[in-house]
Parts: C-alpha cells; structure tokens; sequence
C-alpha cells in the first residue's frame, strides 16, 4: 500500500515553556501543540496552555488550565522534559 503524502496529518505534542521565576517559585507552562503537515509542508499549527507545575521550597503541584484535576505525575509524563527538575522522583515505567 502506498502512502499519499499528500494526505494532511496531525501531531500532538506536550511542550514545557520557558521557567518563570516568582520569588521562591518556579512556574512551568505546559503547552500543547497541534501541527498539521501534508508531506514536507507544514500547513498550520495551535498551540495553547493546559497547565502548570509550580515547584517551591515546600513541594510541587500541577494546576490544569483546563478546569480538570491533574496530578504532578501526570506533568511529568506528559512533558517529560521536566523529569530532570522536579523534586519528585521519576515514576517506574
């Protein structure tokens, strides 16, 4: 079977944006982004926030823009580029 690459296609990817200090805080935003490709061209992308991990001197906690419960794992899992920061642990796969 052949491909038509021509066909469009679309990406989801989990992102964390840039660190924001704020005094003894660390805010992290997490965003999704969504690219829509058809063989080499890119014909659009979305990105939006969906949460935030917040770490400070007493613990870390995940705050979801999306009006849902989210749990600092579920950051990590989703972002997993904040595995190296956090102060939890990296969960077993």
């Amino acid at each position: 079977m052949v491909k038509d690459r021509r066909l469009p296609r679309i990406k989801k990817h989990i992102l964390a944006g840039k660190e924001i200090q704020a005094g003894d805080r660390a805010i992290h935003p997490i965003i999704e982004v969504l690219v829509m490709a058809a063989g080499d061209d890119l014909l659009g992308f979305r990105s939006r926030p969906i949460a935030l991990l917040i770490i400070e001197p007493g613990g870390e906690y995940a705050f979801s823009l999306e009006g849902e419960q989210m749990a600092v794992d579920e950051i990590y899992r989703l972002a997993s580029s904040l595995k190296d920061i956090g102060q939890c642990p990296p969960t077993e796969q």
